[in-house]
This record gives structure tokens, C-alpha cells and sequence, in this order.
């Protein structure tokens, strides 16, 4: 059984440990497996993922704005997304090569709440200087017909 324990990096004197936020859990989680047992650790840099809002928000709201707003067919969100991802969510890697973040938590190099912040904004400036169009703010719990209404208004022209 894996379970996530999420801790910080410590270092006293030349010997480095992880202080665990949880530290109990952990604790009656070795217990369970047992005294003299061999386990596994794998320790990767932690992220702070994005939230369910912001995916919501994006799926829900921009991309939808956005696909209507670049003339593509409603069924064409998909490609849509890929192609704002391949525009506006790169990062580089330490060889100097061009790789798409993922907005997936169990990706290696996830989209935290700050890269999808950025991401957002930078999808909701394009459709305002470009098309002049101002996507609303996430701010406002928007129905699915509202959003509808939207794209059927910028679809007519």
C-alpha cells in the first residue's frame, strides 16, 4: 500500500532528514507494515497542484469562450486545449528541450496553482486583445447555460 506523506527537507550539520508534516501517520503507518520489514521510500519535490476550482474554471469557462472565440466547432474543445497548452504551457527542461506542463497531479512535473493561474490569464488576455472579448472572472459560479448563451452569441457574430 503507497500512501502520500509530504514533508520538509531538513539538515543538521552535514546529515540531511525530512521532518514529516504528519508525523503520526507516518509513525502508525510503519507500524502496520511492521518491525524488520523492508520498505521502499521515493521522495519527489512537492508541488502545490492546482485546484478543482481552477480545472472548473478553465474547462467549464475558458476553453469553451475561447474555441468559440478562434472559430472553431464546439466538438473541437479538445484540440483546443492542446493547442493553448502547446501556446501558453511549456516549460524547459535541463537539456534545453521544450516539454507541455500537464495539469495532472500524478504527471512528473505537474501544473501547480501558479503556472494554471498564468495559463488562465494568459488565454483570457489573448481573447481580449485579440478578439476583444473579455472573459468573465472566476469569481461568479456560472450555470452551464449562461455559458452557452455566451457562445452562441459570439457563434452568430
Amino acid at each position: 500500500m503507497t500512501l502520500p506523506f509530504v514533508g520538509t527537507i531538513t539538515k543538521i550539520g552535514m546529515v540531511y532528514d525530512i521532518e514529516y508534516d504528519m508525523d503520526y501517520r507516518i509513525q502508525a503507518h510503519l507500524a502496520k507494515i511492521g518491525e524488520g520489514k523492508r520498505v521502499r521510500t521515493t521522495v519527489r519535490k512537492y508541488y502545490k497542484k492546482n485546484t478543482p476550482e481552477q480545472r472548473a474554471y478553465l474547462f467549464s469557462v475558458i476553453v469553451p469562450l475561447i474555441t468559440a472565440l478562434r472559430k472553431y466547432k464546439r466538438h473541437a474543445r479538445d484540440h483546443v486545449y492542446n493547442v493553448l497548452k502547446h501556446e501558453y504551457l511549456t516549460s524547459t527542461d535541463s537539456h534545453g528541450s521544450t516539454y507541455i506542463v500537464q495539469l495532472r497531479e500524478d504527471s512528473d512535473d505537474p501544473a501547480d496553482v501558479a503556472m494554471v493561474a498564468f495559463f488562465i490569464e494568459q488565454i483570457k488576455d489573448e481573447a481580449a486583445m485579440q478578439y476583444g472579448y473579455p472573459i468573465p472572472d472566476a469569481d461568479k459560479n456560472y450555470n452551464k447555460g449562461e455559458i452557452e448563451d455566451m457562445i452562441t452569441e459570439i457563434e452568430r457574430g
